[in-house]
This record gives structure tokens, sequence and C-alpha cells, in this order.
């Protein structure tokens, strides 16, 4: 018997913007999105993954290897069949799990490695969930740079990023207390 369910959310994207135009290649991090989830399981929990396009995230290159499982070979080759063939890693859609409802969820993760920037902190669906995370009380568990997915339950956090990319740290500012207007009415 289930403990519950808890949703772990995925990146989608690809390639970050970086100083100076370039497009480099990005994903979620192998080892902070098996290693919780194997743990969960083993615990007796039930794994959701969900990502905006419900694809599975794409794994960073720097995070497939067995560095990052402390060397551990074994333990890599396990990672890296458990994210191939696990069914717990074949992703949905934001949509579906929010369509399902939230109260079925008891728990929430989201890893890290540089995808999250580019994506999930401007997701709408994944500011409708933080939210409901926080309103509830429910565990919320986030890894490396899996805390900027935070942004997303801004009102305007599109426009937020937007000013950010832009070097306006002002505007940014400007649209940060914009939302929290809204958020206090």
């Amino acid at each position: 018997m289930s403990k519950g369910k808890v949703v772990v959310l995925g990146s989608n994207a690809t390639r970050i913007e970086t100083k100076g135009g370039y497009w480099g290649v990005t994903g979620q991090y192998l080892n902070e999105t098996v290693v919780p989830a194997m743990a969960l399981i083993e615990a007796g929990y039930e794994v959701v993954l969900a990502t905006p396009d419900g694809t599975p995230p794409t794994i960073d290159r720097a995070s497939d290897a067995a560095a990052h499982f402390g060397g551990d070979e074994a333990a890599y080759a396990r990672a890296k069949d458990y994210y191939a063939n696990d069914p717990s890693m074949k992703a949905r859609t934001l949509r579906s799990v929010l369509d399902e409802g939230l109260d079925s969820y008891v728990g929430l993760h989201i890893p890290g490695g540089q995808a999250p920037i580019v994506d999930l902190m401007q997701d709408q669906e994944i500011g409708e969930i933080l939210r409901h995370f926080h309103e509830h009380s429910k565990p919320t568990a986030m890894l490396c740079h899996g805390p900027i997915s935070a942004v997303a339950a801004m009102p305007y956090a599109r426009e937020f990023r937007a000013a950010l990319i832009a070097g306006d740290p002002e505007k940014a500012k400007e649209w940060a207390r914009a939302g929290n207007m809204r958020a206090t009415r």
C-alpha cells in the first residue's frame, strides 16, 4: 500500500542562453532526479514525473557520469536504468496532474540542473502547483537550481524573467512588487 503520491516536476528545456547570446546545451541533472525518486519509492511512496509538455526531461550531459554518484559505477548504472525504464519516469503533463487534482499528492520535488531557469521559473502551471502545496502546508523539496521554480508562483513570472534577461533589474523589481500587490488584494 502506497503512503501517497509525490509529484516530481521536471523541465523540458534543452538549451540555455548565456552571457553574450550563446545558447548552451542544458537539461536536468540525473542524480538530482533519480536518487530522490528511488528513495521515495523505497520509502513506500508513488512517484509521478510531470513536465510542461509531458515528455521526459533531457538529462544534462554534465550529470551523466559516475562522478555524480560518488564515483560508484554500479550506482550510476542503476540510476541510468531507473531513468530509462522505471514506469515512474514516464512523464505526464503538468496539466494532467492539475486536472487530476493536487489533493491526492502528499509531496513535491523539483530537481535541478540549469534547465528550470529556462522553463519552470515562468510556467503558470508550476506556479499553480507551488501555490497549492504552500497553501496546504505540504512538503516541497527543491535541489540545486530547482528553487528558481518558486518564481513561477509570482503573478508576473514571465515578465519578471524577461526583465532579468533584458538586464533591467529595476523593471524586474517593479514586476516583483506588482505581483506582491496583486497577491495581497
